[in-house]
């Protein structure tokens, strides 16, 4: 698919000048072969920069359709409708946390409120923009002419939702033909299982193994020297049993990612994936040392900000961090080197909180910040509690004025804003105190 890409433009060029050529030659021959024949001599783009082939079917690109599936199914864990809801469009970049998050934009039908589609996003990696670009930019050919044939529609609704659906990713071959221009799920299944056929890749002892014991359910359903016959919905529990065994996610994580209601039905998608956890099975250790080294240097980078660069901080480990560099009368506690060494060894660990950090190793990190001994919050931190303690005071006082006997609740709230508080003084930035009394 990579050396694909760009040749997308070419590719749907030199397809729809196959396709003109061909058509036109057909009816003077009895065979299929002449006319392909002429109409690949009649093209200016060289099939073995990027391996092409041509024929009317479009088989080739049907194989192309199934590895871009692939990547957008595998790295989103999305139904196949939600898939077919993205365009050339659905791909954005946002900023969190001073990193960069891919997110795929479309439309969640599951559960059907009233039949209302729903706008949504989806967490992904930019490998998926590609996939987007090459799936689009490659079929246009195909596209445009399923849009040519609209006008032949006489009833306006019926024009539209053709236009509609011919503005699809996923567009049928050979449009000159095909009954719709939309690919269902059958067109699906044929490009991912034609994808799959050319990778040559057959079933191993160790594949039988892992594809039993993650699939107790279809025990004997691969043998050895096999092909698993591959489903659209079958990424979509690839994808959660992937993040679940590389302990890249929790089911949490997932449930949000799959849009589920109950998280009951994420735990079912995930089945076994612990299991092959602790058998190593299939765990990709490359990507396990590239995320454990990345995860040390960003805990490095965090205690060396903390220790040396931060003007002022708050919480209790906060406090007692910026006690040692006041004793010490150093601009520095710990070099960069230091901090790393104690990272790898396990005696410093830090993660990050919507209100600040927490630096306790044994910590789940589920937990009230509020009155955790190993919160440190930066002034960035601090700042960013202003909005949050605002909306537990509306909160609070929506309550009390609603007259709802609730005691507990109202207690936990008038903690969290006196704890933001408390922490904005300690940073000395401006605010006017909570002024209700304690419930």
């Amino acid at each position: 698919m990579t050396s694909c890409y760009p040749y997308r433009h070419e590719i749907s060029s030199a397809y729809g000048d196959f396709i003109t050529e061909y058509e036109r030659l057909t009816g003077r021959y009895t065979s299929s072969i002449t006319p392909r024949k002429h109409a690949l001599k009649k093209l200016n783009f060289d099939p073995s920069a990027i391996d092409i082939e041509f024929d009317y079917s479009g088989h080739w690109l049907s194989k192309l359709r199934g590895a871009c599936y692939i990547v957008i199914a595998a790295f989103t864990g999305c139904r196949d409708g939600e898939i077919k809801s993205f365009n050339l469009d659905s791909y954005q970049e946002k900023k969190y946390a001073g990193m960069t998050v891919s997110v795929l934009n479309g439309v969640h039908t599951k559960p059907n409120l009233g039949g209302v589609e729903r706008t949504t996003s989806w967490v992904t990696i930019p490998a998926v923009k590609k996939a987007i670009e090459l799936l689009w930019d490659a079929f246009s050919f195909a596209r445009e002419g399923w849009k040519n044939q609209a006008s032949d529609i006489k009833h306006v609704d019926e024009r539209n939702k053709f236009l509609k659906d011919a503005d699809s990713l996923f567009v049928t071959l050979p449009h000159s033909t095909a009954k719709k221009p939309n690919a269902g799920r059958q067109s699906i299944f044929h490009s991912l299982n034609s994808f799959i056929r050319s990778l040559d890749c057959l079933a191993t002892k160790d594949d039988v193994y892992e594809f039993n014991t993650l699939n107790p359910s279809r025990k004997g359903d691969l043998k050895i020297g096999e092909r698993l016959h591959i489903h659209p919905h079958a990424f979509r529990r690839t994808f959660a049993v992937y993040l679940v065994r590389n302990k890249l996610s929790s089911l949490l994580d997932i449930k949000y990612q799959f849009k589920h209601m109950n998280i009951a039905m994420t735990s079912w998608y995930a089945n076994q994936a612990n299991i092959a956890s602790y058998l190593d099975m299939m765990i990709d250790n490359e990507l396990q040392d590239e995320i454990a080294g990345e995860n040390k240097n960003y805990m490095t980078d965090i205690f060396y900000h903390l220790y040396n660069e931060a003007e002022t901080l708050a919480g209790p480990e906060g406090k007692r961090i910026k006690n040692l560099r006041t004793e010490g009368d150093a601009t520095i506690y710990l070099s960069k080197e230091e901090i790393r060494n104690q990272v790898e060894e396990g005696r410093l660990s830090i993660i990050e909180h919507p209100g600040g950090y927490c630096t306790n190793p044994d910590c789940d990190r589920i937990c009230d910040m509020t009155v955790c001994q190993y919160k440190v919050v930066t002034v960035e931190k601090a700042k960013s509690l202003t909005s949050i303690r605002d909306k537990l005071i509306t909160k609070y006082e929506e309550i009390y004025s609603s007259g709802i006997d609730i005691p507990n609740i109202m207690s936990k709230i008038y903690y969290e804003i006196r704890s933001i508080e408390i922490v904005l003084s300690e940073h000395n930035l401006d605010f006017v105190a909570f002024s209700k009394e304690e419930f």
